[in-house]
Parts: C-alpha cells; sequence; structure tokens
C-alpha cells in the first residue's frame, strides 16, 4: 500500500463507543494511486463518521465536489458535481470477506480500517449512468468538430454486405 494511502487508515481499536468525524480532501494524486481510475482529476470533501458499537462499526461517507470525466458522446473532459451518501457496515468474526456492498467482515483481532479504497468506488458510484456535456441554452455544449463528425457518419451511407444479408433475414421473417 503507498505511503499516500496510509492517510486513509482509521484506527478504532482504543476509541471508545460513540461517534467519531473525520474529514479528508481528495485531489488528482488521490486518483493517481489507482491504476484503472476512469476518473483522472477531482477535488473533492469526504466526511465520514464512525459510529463505533459494540462488535459493529458504521461509517457513513459524504462525499462533496466535482470531477473531470470524459463525455460518452465527444469524449471531451468535462466536470461534473458529485454528491453522494454511502454507509458501510463492519462486523467482526474469523477472517475479511465481504458480506454485501453495504457489510464487511474483518478478523476479530483488527485494529484499524484503511478506508481508501471505499472512498475510491463511492465516488465511481456516484457517477452518472449517463456522462454527456450539460445543455447551454437549449444547445449541446459537446465538441462541435466530434458532433459534426459523428453526424458525417451517420448520415453517410456505408455498402456492407453482412449488414444486407441480416437485413434480408430479417425482411424474410416478416414475409412469414
Amino acid at each position: 500500500m503507498s505511503r499516500f494511502l496510509n492517510r486513509f487508515v482509521i484506527s478504532f481499536s482504543q476509541l471508545k463507543e460513540g461517534a467519531y468525524n473525520y474529514d479528508y480532501e481528495i485531489t488528482d494524486e488521490f486518483f493517481d494511486k489507482f491504476e484503472y481510475s476512469e476518473i483522472k482529476k477531482g477535488t473533492l470533501s469526504i466526511g465520514v463518521k464512525l459510529e463505533k458499537l459494540s462488535g459493529i462499526l458504521s461509517l457513513e461517507f459524504t462525499i462533496k465536489g466535482s470531477v473531470m470525466t470524459a463525455c460518452d458522446i465527444c469524449l471531451d473532459e468535462f466536470e461534473i458535481e458529485l454528491a453522494s451518501k454511502n454507509t458501510l457496515y463492519v462486523k467482526f468474526g474469523d477472517d475479511f470477506r465481504e458480506e454485501s456492498d453495504e457489510i464487511i467482515f474483518m478478523p476479530m483481532n483488527s485494529q484499524e480500517i484503511n478506508i481508501a479504497q471505499y472512498i475510491y468506488e463511492y465516488i465511481h458510484l456516484s457517477l452518472p449512468m449517463k456522462r454527456v456535456h450539460p445543455e447551454l441554452g437549449g444547445k449541446s455544449s459537446c465538441n462541435p468538430d466530434m458532433l459534426k463528425r459523428i453526424d458525417e457518419l451517420r448520415n453517410k451511407n456505408y455498402v456492407n454486405g453482412s449488414w444486407d444479408v441480416l437485413k434480408n433475414l430479417k425482411n424474410k421473417k416478416e414475409e412469414n
């Protein structure tokens, strides 16, 4: 684990039962630590409320900020505002395992948890399914050159024999 990600370790073994708050600022450097991250740039504030109870930890993550991501249409990067809340429950057992997206088990003798991976996942999960430039005045703010190229390709009539064969199959089926 990189030294940078060690700042996301929360030592809970010496904490008394109760609630504790932790705040983190996420920048580009955070995303650099994850090899296959869809996000390369961003500035986010992460609030973590840890509640220690007998035999269980509850971690509530509050994420606010913005990230740069590629547009699904023109592939240019643009900024998306993110805001989400996620809860992770940590129970204790014989070994580490993930029970569900919200519940993990850690060994009984665990004394700390590194929440970097969970922050990373929650940020990515808060991205919208469809990522496109916002419309400005009813018009797309996508890269106009790319929109033009897409439109040209859409309007171009390609001759491709395999598609014609499929079209013929479809027509025969409709006739029967």
